[in-house]
């Protein structure tokens, strides 16, 4: 609905305009993208339509005039077996390694660097299995190309530290065990120097109303039906509706 609502805009001349060309894209790159496990390895990704639909919005959306992306940080929730690493997977190698920003520092971040480590190596097997690895290098712990000077690492709140980084984007994964937003705070305003950064969480629910989690759940839900207006954040909430079984 407020991607309608935006279209309306857009159409009555705001600043703001959507770009089917670049969603797709980034469907075309998910595409050349594979499955690493299960019954689809091997496989091209091809995304659901309600994935479509956020990764679509995130890269489509931009500013009229001066062509940057719309969309700084975006809040996904969604349950359990419905392909968030897929998601952040293909987000992650996207912006590490060509959204046009030479020396793309991106991060995959968790509160513990093991959990970081579930997005990147995930990204790090569709490099190995794609026509990717003939770019980018893929090391124990880093995912990098020289040429640009861009790299993909993970980054857990329990052994890495975040001051000094000039990150292009990040991925937050598991933000239900967040209990405090300091690191996601420093990734964020890590990305002041860049010219159009994204922040991108994605997690499955979370219990209670504290938290990081349920303040971007509640953040979400406002700024998506119109109580907030942010024209920055993006967010999508999957869930079951309370009547269902």
């Amino acid at each position: 609905a407020r991607h309608l609502r935006d279209l309306e805009r857009a159409a009555a001349g705001g600043p703001y305009g959507f770009d089917a060309r670049l969603a797709d894209q980034i469907f075309r790159f998910f595409g050349a993208l594979p499955h690493y496990k299960g019954e689809l390895a091997g496989r091209p990704i091809v995304l659901e339509p309600f994935q479509a639909c956020i990764i679509g919005s995130l890269f489509g959306w931009g500013h009229r005039e001066n062509g940057r992306r719309r969309f700084r940080q975006a809040y996904i929730e969604q349950p359990r077996g419905q392909g968030k690493y897929t998601l952040a997977d293909g987000v992650g190698l996207k912006l590490s390694f060509f959204d046009a920003a030479p020396g793309e520092e991106v991060y995959c971040a968790a509160t513990m660097r093991a959990q970081a480590r579930i997005t990147w190596d995930a990204a790090r097997e569709m490099v190995l299995r794609s026509a990717l690895k003939r770019r980018i290098k893929a090391l124990a712990g880093n995912l990098h190309e020289l040429r640009t000077a861009s790299k993909m690492v993970p980054l857990g709140a329990d052994a890495d530290p975040v001051d000094g980084r000039r990150a292009h984007g990040g991925v937050a994964d598991a933000m239900r065990e967040r209990k405090r937003s300091a690191r996601g705070d420093v990734l964020s305003t890590a990305t002041g120097p860049r010219r159009q950064p994204l922040l991108f969480e994605i997690t499955t629910a979370g219990t209670g109303q504290t938290g990081v989690c349920w303040a971007h759940h509640d953040y979400t839900s406002k700024v998506v039906r119109g109580i907030v207006e942010d024209e920055t954040w993006f967010g999508a909430v999957l869930e079951a509706d309370k009547e269902d079984d």
